[in-house]
């Protein structure tokens, strides 16, 4: 029995003791943690936390225990209700946690931000200066019109806060209370003397208005931070009416800009507060005024798409034609904008439906807009067919802008296509035959743009089939342009055409040739491998003549010729074409074979006319044959047949060039091996290596390497100089040159095989068409090795690396004189353009 009574008083002590620990250790320690240790480790930290959050029991003991009132400490930008105190709480509020959130300041800055009236209250009778500043240069009083705190802001300005002290970035109170919409507080600051046009001096005041852009295109002085901007402008700007009106019943300028020149008008205009642009037109704003730049409150309106601001502005006396710094008018952004409300107010307050773009209008620029544009032109382009009833109502020009490359409404209608708005046009007075400035109707651009529905269309509205721009096109003319890039032809097609009265013969003697010319020069595709010869074929039985010339003096033979069509070279020759008609450079159709010497069927063209009756040794006016070009478009298969078949392997041009001279320029862009293929010339392993398959081929056939031309250079001359241009051709591909023609036609490619046809040396060829200097043309040194590889074939078969030319220059002096010689050209033409004109007496 003893036993078990000892054992239960054991457990018994043992749980008090399990208890003490578990219970009361722990809660010792909490009031230790909570209650003894803050107040042994309050901080000034503390105190600023403890004044922001009302805990008024710290905020005393810190004021007891000698803590500057007026010292500053890590405080929160904002505060929650007061939370429990203690090591837990401190640490779970501390500043630090949140450095976002942090800001440096007195009790007082934090009292007030936390809006605790009682905590203010006893900071300021314990002595807290209300004029003292926060890490941002706040004080207390602009803390409390930011957050609207009357009270708190009754009680500052008191004690004798000054109410229009400035924080860093130059704001004050009266900014605040403005650009929050605390109209008590700012009533009160106005009251004790606060600035109604007061300015802020640093730019990142504009940084809180965040104003946008407008479609992608930002407007500077609107989008950028601002400097002096006044309580009115951030008023204005958030769309405070009552605050607005407070400040103008105080005095404020209505009138007063920042540097940028932006007004209170512009804010309220562009953010489409209407009542308070009327407060500010009232109190005298200008409603033209501009900025630095040239913006007006009704041009940012309109950007904007704010309908009543606009209508306001209209109603004060705005301009409704005034071109913005873009060069357009409030119509023409509302147009593009196909704000149908919008254009009917500006239209009915007199915009002008005509205004067009200038050609110096700098938002051209941006690809949408043209010289010459109207609205109309605008309207159609964005397919709103109501804008465009409108504008046609309104008096619009539907003829204006003929003129111009673009045309008229018309041209841009049918470019589309839409067939609606081509109706809407015709119906409103459009001419269906109006020219552009490149002479094209409505129905050439609508063929240009193969748009054939449209083409039918035009047709039925009575639009001129005979029609033809003046490069000589016809409609005939660009549907073969549609057949020639893969588009299936029919005849069916051709026919209708020429039945409504299109013209076979239209072209002749200029650029484009006649229609027999656009159907012989069809790419020999798979698309139109029977449609080219009947496309043919149909014109000659509708009175095309097959012996038609272009501006070029060139036949439909020589076209055809170029492309290797041999059914339509042998339909031409049936019908009487002279297979030996020379154009203006003295060139037959077997030269143009030479020429075109890139398809698979070149050989069997060329067996073809020399079977026909052409001469395999024909000469141009310059004396170059066809091997001559064969050499130059490195094709060594077509060298070697025509070689086989008695072409003269040393037959001099002109200016007494080889074909060897002519093999060696393409040669270095494709940088292959001549020993290697000197082994394989009948070899089909080397597909791409034809320009040194050409150069062996000519070689073993018996050219002559140290045969000179009329200047005494050697094709090693040539070898070398073209190791620093590259063929010209290629080089301004690789340049990235437009390939397109010029106002003549003439691409780069034909540039420069000009160049080398009147017998230019290839180094100057490729450096004229340029324009650049030749440091940056020898700069392909990726080359040399296979330059070195080309020059000791050569040298193999003996060529002569001393050989001189007519100046005594060996190869590699000729290459160095015209790269000095090039260079000096372009030092004195640069000094030529630097110097000042002579002026006379």
């Amino acid at each position: 029995m003893l036993a078990s009574e000892g054992r239960e008083a054991m457990v018994k002590r043992d749980t008090v003791i399990v208890l003490t620990c578990l219970v009361v250790v722990p809660a010792i320690s909490l009031v230790l943690a909570t209650v003894v240790l803050p107040r042994m480790l309050v901080t000034q930290d503390d105190f600023v936390v403890a004044a922001g959050t009302g805990d008024l029991d710290t905020v005393k003991r810190c004021i007891r225990r000698g803590l500057d009132v007026n010292a500053t400490g890590y405080g929160k930008l904002n505060y929650g209700p007061a939370r429990r105190v203690g090591v837990l709480a401190r640490l779970r509020d501390s500043p630090f946690s949140d450095k976002g959130n942090e800001i440096v300041e007195t009790p007082l800055h934090a009292a007030v931000r936390g809006g605790q009236q009682e905590t203010a209250e006893l900071l300021i009778d314990s002595g807290a200066s209300v004029d003292a500043r926060n890490s941002d240069g706040e004080t207390a009083l602009l803390v409390a019109a930011d957050l609207g705190s009357d009270a708190l802001g009754r009680a500052l300005v008191v004690e004798g806060a000054v109410s229009d002290a400035a924080d860093n970035r130059g704001r004050t109170p009266l900014h605040m209370a403005a650009i929050r919409g605390h109209d008590a507080m700012a009533e009160l600051l106005l009251e004790h003397g606060a600035d109604v046009n007061a300015s802020s001096m640093k730019a990142e005041m504009g940084e809180r208005l965040s104003l946008p852009s407008y479609q992608g295109f930002p407007l500077p002085e609107v989008s950028a931070t601002q400097e002096g901007w006044t309580p009115l402008h951030l008023a204005a700007c958030e769309g405070h009416d009552a605050m607005v009106h407070l400040l103008l019943e105080h005095g404020a300028d209505a009138t007063i800009s920042p540097k940028s020149g932006l007004t209170p008008l512009h804010s309220a205009a562009y953010k489409g507060y209407a009542h308070i642009a009327e407060l500010l037109l009232l109190h005298g704003a200008a409603a033209d005024a501009e900025t630095h730049s040239g913006w007006t409150p009704l041009q940012l309106a309109v950007k904007a798409e704010q309908v009543a601001a606009a209508q306001v502005l209209l109603a004060h006396g705005a301009d409704v034609n005034r071109r913005d710094p873009e060069g357009l008018t409030p119509l023409l952004c509302a147009v593009e904008a196909s704000n149908r409300a919008f254009v009917d107010l500006l239209i009915e307050m007199g915009a002008d439906v005509n205004a067009a773009v200038h050609a110096d209008a700098p938002r051209l620029r941006g690809g949408w807009y043209f010289a010459g544009q109207t609205p109309l032109h605008c309207a159609v382009q964005r397919d709103d067919v109501a804008i465009v009833e409108s504008l046609l109502t309104a008096g619009a020009d539907p003829n204006v802008g003929g003129s111009e490359a673009r045309g008229t409404p018309l041209h841009e209608a049918v470019f589309w296509p839409r067939p609606q708005m081509v109706k809407c046009l015709i119906a409103g007075g459009a001419n269906v035959n109006a020219e552009d400035g490149r002479g094209n109707t409505a129905l050439l651009r609508a063929a240009q743009s193969g748009r054939w529905q449209v083409v039918e269309l035009l047709a039925e509205y009575g639009a001129d089939l005979t029609a033809r721009n003046h490069l000589g096109e016809t409609v005939l003319h660009f549907y073969f342009e549609w057949c020639d890039i893969g588009v299936r032809g029919n005849t069916q097609t051709i026919e209708w055409l020429l039945d409504l009265g299109a013209d076979t013969g239209a072209g002749e003697q200029k650029l484009s040739g006649t229609c027999l010319h656009r159907a012989a020069s069809l790419q020999f595709s798979s698309n139109n491998v029977e449609f080219s010869p009947l496309a043919a074929g149909f014109l000659i039985e509708r009175g095309a003549k097959v012996g038609a010339r272009d501006v070029w003096g060139k036949t439909p033979l020589h076209r055809a010729a170029y492309r290797c069509n041999i059914p339509v070279i042998e339909l031409l020759l049936a019908n009487g074409a002279d297979i030996n008609a020379r154009d203006n450079e003295g060139l037959v159709p077997l030269h143009e074979v030479g020429f075109g010497a890139s398809r698979d069927d070149t050989i069997e063209a060329f067996a073809f006319m020399v079977a026909a009756g052409a001469d395999i040794r024909v000469k141009s006016y310059k004396q170059i044959t066809p091997l001559h070009l064969a050499a130059l478009r490195a094709q060594p298969g077509l060298v070697g047949w025509l070689l086989e078949h008695g072409a003269d392997a040393n037959a001099r041009d002109a200016f007494g060039r080889t074909p060897l001279h002519f093999a060696t320029l393409p040669g270095l862009l494709i940088c292959e091996d001549p020993f290697e293929i000197a082994g394989t010339l009948e070899s089909q392993e080397f597909p791409s290596m034809r320009a040194a398959r050409t150069l062996v081929r000519l070689v073993k056939d018996g050219a002559d390497p140290n045969a000179k031309d009329s200047q005494g250079n050697a094709p090693l001359h040539y070898l070398l100089v073209s190791s620093v241009s590259g063929c010209p051709w290629r080089l301004l591909s690789v340049c990235g040159y437009s390939v397109s023609g010029d106002e003549h036609g003439e691409t780069v490619e034909d540039s420069a095989w000009r160049y080398l046809y009147y017998g230019c040396d290839p180094l100057l060829a490729a450096a004229s068409i340029l324009e650049i200097e030749v440091s940056q043309l020898t700069a392909w040194k990726t080359r040399i090795p296979h330059v070195r590889k080309y020059v000791e074939f050569l040298k193999k078969c003996g060529a002569d690396p001393n050989a001189k030319n007519n100046r005594g220059e060996t190869p590699i002096e000729f290459a160095r004189r015209l790269s000095r010689d090039y260079q000096e050209a372009k030092r004195l033409k640069g000094e030529r353009e630097a110097a000042p004109p002579e002026q006379g007496d």
